[in-house]
């Protein structure tokens, strides 16, 4: 092992995540594959977190601290700046990786060097680290379309149709060289930063998806993403994120493109509406229908989110949770276009 250029940098941004962060932190430990780095880069928190770090005594784990607040992106980035490995593995403080997770990318990367970043499925675990089985596989359909290697063309279709398809960006390796050449994460998004990067990276190349669940995702009210107060931050992301997607797809899915925004996106914008205005959040409500009529209108949209409901509630009823699997595309267009573009 060559611990100036250890073959993977494993990038842990940390703000107020004392909480998990031992647990994040003993699941690279506990890696089978040992040639790594890990670096802590901490953006100003409050609590204790660097502290638990720094109790670490493996020359492996390394730590660092913003001089003032960056964000997700910006600590990343400054993260980035210090990493030393030919691959870059991502880490969120709640989450863990699972003891083959490293070894498993790793091979995956140099069996197909033209890849610029790998995926996996994830595992949905609680807050008290136990899977939550049904819900973490609702994502199975959108999964068993990805093949192990996705040329452009098909991997920024699946990043149309399913969204930041990766789910969380502790499911992402990439390669580094790569990352240099398209660019870092753009530190002017809050939410939406991965999905920006990965259509960055899927432009320019290969996407390889890795079979096997390699980590565990928590899920919990304290995330960014689970915040409510950020929802018109994230729609306003989305709609900048399906742009780049739009421009980059061919011309001729342009109809198919306006449509399957209205199903997938605007539908769900419609749905977080609704969901304001029954929190009694009136002018909130008000402002999100405002973002997606300037974009998509209301009728259409209402009318996918309308036939949506019924599927909603009988995941409620059957106690299955709200993660459900929505999709841009028709599914039999889609399966035609995947067997086109492999």
């Amino acid at each position: 092992m060559d611990r100036v250029h250890p073959v993977v940098s494993i990038l842990l941004p940390l703000y107020n995540g004392e909480r998990y962060l031992d647990e994040a932190i003993r699941s690279v430990l506990k890696q089978s594959f040992s040639d790594w780095e890990l670096i802590v880069q901490d953006d100003c928190s409050t609590d204790r977190g660097l502290d638990l770090v720094k109790q670490y005594k493996d020359p492996r784990i390394i730590h660092g601290a913003n001089a003032h607040n960056l964000h997700i992106a910006g600590t990343l980035n400054a993260a980035l700046t210090r990493a030393n490995g030919k691959y870059i593995q991502l880490l969120a403080q709640d989450d863990r990786l699972l003891p083959d997770c490293l070894s498993t990318f790793v091979s995956m990367m140099e069996r197909h060097s033209g890849v610029g970043f790998s995926f996996c499925a994830p595992y949905l675990i609680d807050v008290n680290g136990n899977r939550l089985m049904a819900a973490s596989h609702a994502w199975d359909n959108q999964y068993k379309d990805t093949d192990e290697v996705c040329g452009s063309a098909l991997a920024l279709l699946l990043l149309f149709n399913y969204g930041c398809l990766p789910g969380c960006i502790s499911t992402v390796m990439i390669r580094r060289e790569c990352v240099e050449k398209v660019g870092p994460f753009d530190s002017s998004y809050r939410i939406c930063l991965d999905w920006d990067l990965w259509i960055r990276l899927a432009r320019a190349f290969k996407v390889g998806f890795v079979r096997g669940r390699m980590v565990e995702i928590r899920s919990h009210m304290g995330q960014e993403s689970q915040n409510p107060h950020n929802i018109k931050e994230r729609i306003l992301e989305t709609y900048r994120c399906l742009a780049i997607l739009e421009n980059a797809l061919p011309v001729a899915f342009k109809r198919r493109l306006r449509w399957g925004r209205k199903k997938r996106y605007a539908a769900e914008f419609l749905h977080q509406s609704v969901r304001a205005f029954l929190a009694g959040h009136l002018g909130k409500a008000i402002n999100l229908l405002r973002i997606v009529r300037s974009h998509d209108g209301l009728l259409v949209p209402f009318a996918f989110w309308t036939s949506g409901l019924p599927k909603r509630i009988l995941r409620r009823v059957l106690g299955r949770g709200s993660i459900e699997l929505r999709a841009a595309f028709d599914p039999e267009w889609f399966r035609e276009q995947i067997v086109r573009y492999r």
